[in-house]
């Protein structure tokens, strides 16, 4: 299910022209989400697929080194999320 949702947000990301501080929050829900209902092998992994899902469209225009520096941090940003969230979770659980 995630995964169906990361491509959906990708597709309209693309059709739109969409910049990373765009779409952002919408990875970060569909992450939030995973991290609160799947285990920490899906989180990561989704988290992985929406960090990759961000910094491609900036990597596949060619921007220049300024424009793909947001890209970068919100990837890295939502990679530790993912992280953050999982944790509190696990600790919570225990």
């Amino acid at each position: 299910m995630p995964f169906a949702a990361i491509a959906a947000v990708y597709a309209v990301q693309a059709a739109a022209g969409a910049g990373p501080v765009l779409v952002f929050p919408l990875y970060l829900t569909i992450i939030q989400l995973t991290a609160l209902q799947l285990s920490r092998t899906e989180s990561f992994a989704t988290a992985g697929l929406s960090a990759i899902a961000i910094l491609i469209p900036s990597l596949v225009r060619g921007d220049q080194p300024g424009d793909l520096a947001p890209a970068l941090l919100l990837a890295v940003v939502l990679l530790v999320s993912a992280l953050a969230i999982t944790e509190v979770v696990r600790h919570m659980r225990q």
